[in-house]
This record gives structure tokens, C-alpha cells and sequence, in this order.
């Protein structure tokens, strides 16, 4: 039976593997991503020159490949925790 404990684990389980899959690296010179790109660096050069040069603050960035080990190893966890709580449910 596929319950609601299952659908959410393999859910997780694709989400993680997405983050930890390679992203492809394509330039793209026109269409929507292009000019989004050229309207996000507008939206940064504005920040960076309202902050000024000693105005940024340093922010630890996160990399996608140890967000995705992280979420896997959270639900590679609650899965053997479900798991151990089935078995000790059907010893008892």
C-alpha cells in the first residue's frame, strides 16, 4: 500500500537528487532567462552602488551540492527512523 509516509519520502528523495544533479551550462542570448539576467544586474549594480564599496556584508553562501547532502542525509534519516518504528510495530 503507498501511503502518505512513502509519497513524502520519495518526494524528498527526487527533490535532493535534483539539487545534487550538475546544472547544465547554457548561454542563452535571447528570450526570457536573458532578459531576466540583464534585469537582475541592473537590480545588483542599483544595491551595490546605493551600499557603496565598504557597505556589503559578508554572507556564508550555502553550495547547491552540500544543500542536496544535507537533504539527503535528513531524509535518509526520518526513512530509518520510520522504518526501525514498522519494525518494532510489528514485533510488538
Amino acid at each position: 500500500m503507498f501511503t502518505l509516509k512513502k509519497a513524502l519520502t520519495v518526494i524528498t528523495l527526487t527533490a535532493s537528487l535534483f539539487v545534487l544533479s550538475p546544472a547544465a551550462h547554457a548561454q542563452a542570448s535571447s528570450g526570457f532567462w536573458s532578459r531576466f539576467q540583464s534585469w537582475w544586474d541592473q537590480v545588483v549594480a542599483h544595491y551595490h552602488a546605493k551600499q557603496g564599496d565598504e557597505g556589503g556584508r559578508a554572507v556564508p553562501e550555502l553550495d547547491p551540492g552540500a544543500a542536496g547532502s544535507a537533504l539527503l542525509l535528513v531524509v535518509g534519516g526520518v526513512a530509518y527512523i520510520a522504518s526501525r518504528r514498522r519494525e518494532d510495530e510489528e514485533v510488538a
